[in-house]
């Protein structure tokens, strides 16, 4: 019985392992493959590595080693790992992409604002703008008829307005692409989601290091809710036209203004067709076209068809190259600024994003060291709202990290940013949770508020130690001097009176600061090589000329202010005045006075001659300034022959005749000559004087 019932339960088994098997094939075939293609692969990679290992050879002085002993060798790895990475077709694998995983309310670090502290100090520079020789003056290949007919024409009387206007606000003009006209007309709602992309990606340029690309990112977001528009006359009489057809026919049905237009258009075919057979007319009966062969219809239709094309070509070059052609002025740009909205809403939504990308556009100029435009940006954003103490932070940091702050601008530097921490404690937006202000990328914002507060302090001592360092050197110099003159004085000597120096080293004296000019003009050649470098992209080269750039403005710095001293009006210099006390100088004396604008202007050139410049901006420089200042002598020379000669010739301007003929002194002679014979005629007709006397006692 058992033994029946093991059979029978056996067989059962191999029934279903049968059925399983049967089932199961083509999951079993698929691992079979696998398998076949893993052992493939892993055949392929010892063959791979057996000919890496085979195809380099053994290298001179290694004959005693053998093939096993290649693995143990450290170069032989390195190359087997080569070799690995690379592909079939001898080309690096590529890696494959992971999935990332994330909060999707967090945004990653690369695409967050500007962290609060993240600005280094330096030297401002000027920022020189892509589009400048577009907005500046005419722009390139600008040609406008309307100057030929008026030759006086003033360019900065026709852009009063436009010269007022911020240069991130001048480079909208150049964002008129079909895209950015779509943005603008959606509502701003809808704009938001174009603007926090545009921004996002400046965020991301931003913490790369590309601080120039980010800027222009934040620009395009800004205009998609503040921009310039460039109106042609042609465009603006077209768009008071469709106005004015809109205006006379919105009560009536869209049949009827189909007929309107189409009568419009007609009427206008048949007064061209009118044209061209008057002219047509007038041309066959001109006598100079009399001898000339007819036009056949075919050669008129081919000459009108020609003339059509290169119309359409002009019109194609013209809006292809429009922003080169074109002059901006106060006529042909007109301003957005949000004034259609209406809803407060919006107007506060729109508000509070433009306030974002000024802050984020300041942050960007300033990691380039445009600590002016940066100002510019922040009073802006000032002017949206005047609640806000991150506007007031990021003031105080413009000023505070520029080197080129005065004491009093670091004064009001430090007022800011004591007022933005009292403002702080009532804003809403530091009273939220940790988490709102990581995602934001406040949360160190009492840490960053106090730092600044104790930079702005260590700044304005920095300054106030540099300014009494210069003075004091030069009252201590002035005191030397005069302690040496009295004991030459006290031993019986006379000395030398620098105020009876030979008339060659006062003409050297009194020359207008030449060092200084030289070392202004290395400044704009710095600026100039940046320009080319910025158009040419070539990233590097600007990095070294700004370097250099930097290096220069710590002597432009130490000799403007040495140049701009005053010791006349000492009492309005409180670190002056009090070193005068301490040291008691003597800044009535005139002589004294002398003495120390000489002392300035050696020290002023020993920076100069000690300076360490780069040779070839140096050579550049001076060429340029000798060259302008041979130009100008020359001018001022020929300006003075042509006045001796208009004198010589007698062929002067009636105005220059009557000027000489009232200051001359041959019109003071005359006077003279005529008052006397009039004091001598009262004289004599008057009763009391001895010549009257005398001719009326004669008489009787």
């Amino acid at each position: 019985m058992l033994s029946s019932f093991f059979r029978k339960s056996n067989l059962n088994k191999k029934k279903v392992d049968d059925l399983e098997e049967k089932e199961n094939i083509p999951f079993l075939e698929e691992i079979e493959q696998k398998k076949k293609k893993k052992d493939d692969q892993n055949s392929t990679v010892t063959n791979r590595n057996s000919k890496v290992e085979s195809s380099l050879p053994l290298p001179k002085g290694h004959e005693k080693y053998s093939e096993d002993d290649k693995d143990k060798c450290p170069y032989f790895q390195m190359q087997k790992n080569t070799e690995e990475k690379l592909g079939e077709d001898g080309k690096p694998k590529k890696k494959e992409k992971q999935p990332k995983g994330g909060c999707p309310f967090m945004p990653s670090e690369k695409k967050k604002n500007p962290n609060l502290d993240c600005i280094s100090e330096g030297w401002n520079e000027e920022f020189i703008s892509p589009h400048s020789y577009q907005i500046d003056y005419r722009g390139f290949l600008s040609f406008s008829f309307d100057q030929l007919e008026k030759p006086n024409f003033n360019l900065k009387e026709k852009r009063k307005v436009f010269d007022t206007y911020p240069v991130y606000l001048k480079h909208t003009l150049f964002m008129n692409d079909e895209n950015m006209k779509k943005v603008r007309e959606l509502e701003v709602a809808q704009r938001f989601f174009v603007y926090d992309k545009l921004r996002e990606k400046g965020n991301k340029e931003f913490h790369k290091g590309n601080y120039e690309e980010s800027i222009l990112y934040y620009e395009r977001a800004m205009s998609c809710f503040k921009w310039l528009q460039h109106v042609e006359k042609d465009d603006s009489d077209d768009e008071d036209e469709k106005k004015t057809t809109a205006a006379s026919s919105s009560n009536s049905s869209d049949t009827d203004k189909k007929d309107l237009n189409d009568d419009q258009n007609e009427e206008k075919k048949e007064n061209h067709e009118v044209h061209v057979e008057m002219e047509e007319e007038n041309a066959e009966n001109d006598p100079l076209f009399k001898d000339l062969p007819k036009e056949t219809p075919e050669e008129k239709k081919e000459r009108l068809a020609l003339l059509e094309q290169v119309k359409k070509e002009k019109k194609a070059f013209r809006k292809k190259y429009k922003g080169l052609m074109v002059t901006y002025t106060d006529d042909n740009v007109v301003l957005h600024d949000g004034e259609d909205l209406t809803d407060s809403q919006d107007i506060e939504m729109r508000q509070s994003m433009l306030m974002t990308i000024y802050m984020s556009l300041a942050v960007a100029y300033m990691k380039c060291f445009y600590f002016k435009m940066a100002q510019i940006a922040l009073d802006d954003a000032y002017k949206i709202t005047q609640k806000s103490s991150q506007i007031l932070f990021r003031r105080s940091q413009a000023v505070a990290y520029n080197k080129f702050s005065t004491i009093k601008e670091l004064e009001d530097a430090k007022k800011d940013i004591e007022t933005a921490i009292e403002m702080k404690r009532f804003e809403k937006i530091f009273q939220q949770e940790q988490g709102i202000l990581r995602i934001m990328n406040l949360s160190d914002h009492n840490e960053a508020y106090v730092n600044l507060a104790h930079y702005c302090v260590k700044r304005i001592k920095e300054r106030s130690d540099f300014e009494t360092e210069q003075i004091t050197m030069l009252f201590k110099r002035e005191k030397h001097i005069e302690e040496v003159e009295q004991r030459l004085i006290s031993e019986g000597k006379i000395p030398k009176d620098h105020d009876d120096e030979s008339s060659s080293n006062f003409i050297q004296m009194n020359e207008e600061h030449q060092e200084y000019e030289i070392i202004l003009e290395m400044m704009r050649k710095y600026y100039r090589v940046i320009e080319f470098y910025t158009e040419t992209k070539k990233p590097d080269q600007v990095k070294i000329a700004k370097k250099e750039l930097q290096t220069l403005c710590e002597t432009v710095n130490i000799m403007n202010y040495l140049l701009k001293l005053d010791f006349k009006e000492y009492k309005n210099n409180g670190i002056m005045n009090k070193l005068r006390e301490e040291l008691q100088v003597d800044l009535d004396n005139e002589k004294i006075l002398r003495r120390l604008d000489r002392l300035r202007k050696d020290k002023v050139k020993d920076i100069f001659e000690n300076g360490n410049y780069n040779f070839e901006v140096f050579q550049y420089a001076l060429k340029d300034y000798f060259k302008k200042k041979e130009e100008k002598e020359q001018r001022e020379k020929e300006e003075n022959e042509q006045n001796e000669e208009e004198v010589q010739t007698g062929k002067v301007s009636p105005i220059k005749k009557l000027l000489n003929s009232i200051f001359g002194c041959e019109f003071f002679l005359q006077i003279l000559l005529v008052a006397t014979v009039f004091g001598l005629f009262f004289y004599i007709n008057s009763k009391d004087n001895v010549l009257s006397n005398l001719i009326f006692t004669n008489k009787k």
